[in-house]
């Protein structure tokens, strides 16, 4: 829910509104199926894909029977991991410029990715401030090619 809080500050920046609340509400679905302990840790790998099926399931009930915003919200929702661990590893151009091509809304892609750092508790700020200025350059590069 701190993400949903975090994307609903964002929302109107949103090239899609509705879809991109959609994306932050549907993003971690997947941890339902994916969660385990692991080394005393808490993990979710692989639950950007796990969750695609299951965002298609809620938006296949009545009133939201619209294919392209299915198709919106399960591409955010694959890729919503992608932006900030790309900023984490200080990726290239390219691979950058890759992730925004598989996008639908690039923009909006980066916008989830805000939300999904924003919606954490953290004591991050500066790595979180440095990966918002790197995808916000890449993306205007990739934007102005």
């Amino acid at each position: 829910l701190l993400v949903l809080d975090a994307a609903a500050v964002l929302r109107l920046q949103a090239q899609q509104p509705l879809g991109f609340m959609l994306a932050a509400l549907c993003h971690d679905l997947g941890k339902a199926l994916t969660t385990q302990e692991k080394d005393g840790r808490i993990i979710s790998h692989g639950h950007e894909a796990a969750g695609v099926p299951l965002a298609r399931q809620l938006l296949a009930a009545p009133g939201f029977a619209d294919p392209a915003l299915t198709a919106y919200v399960c591409n955010m929702v694959s890729l919503h991991m992608r932006p900030n661990a790309l900023a984490a590893q200080g990726s290239s151009e390219k691979a950058t410029n890759r992730l925004f091509r598989e996008s639908i809304c690039p923009a909006d892609l980066v916008l989830l990715a805000a939300a999904d750092r924003n919606g954490r508790i953290t004591t991050q700020q500066a790595t979180d401030d440095a990966a918002e200025v790197y995808l916000a350059e890449r993306l205007e590069k990739f934007l102005g090619a």
